[in-house]
């Protein structure tokens, strides 16, 4: 099974053309609570639409999630063990509204 980092970047890969190359764009930083953030923005005429309002879990200080999308601007926070996770969710939402991804 393909990782979801191996899958990021043959995300990125397939789609960086003369169309899309300037409109990726992928940041993943360390945040000081401490934990992840990561921000995929892009454009896609299959998700222009799709809107997934703020949603935090906190099961604990050391154990917490926040995602969102919105007009092809993906946002996801967590906690230091979350990175794959926030990545699965992006992975995740891609696919289920992308109608060209397989």
């Amino acid at each position: 099974m393909e990782s979801v980092f191996d899958w990021l970047q043959n995300w990125f890969e397939e789609h960086c053309d003369n169309s899309w190359n300037n409109e990726i764009n992928i940041k993943i930083f360390v945040i000081s609570n401490p934990g992840w953030s990561v921000e995929i923005n892009f454009r896609s005429a299959e998700l222009d639409s799709v809107e997934i309002p703020y949603t935090f879990i906190e099961h604990s200080d050391d154990d917490w999630l926040g995602i969102s999308f919105s007009r092809g601007r993906f946002v996801g926070f967590g906690d230091t063990s979350k990175l794959p996770v926030i990545l699965e969710k992006f992975r995740s939402i891609w696919e289920q509204y992308n109608s060209s991804s397989e």
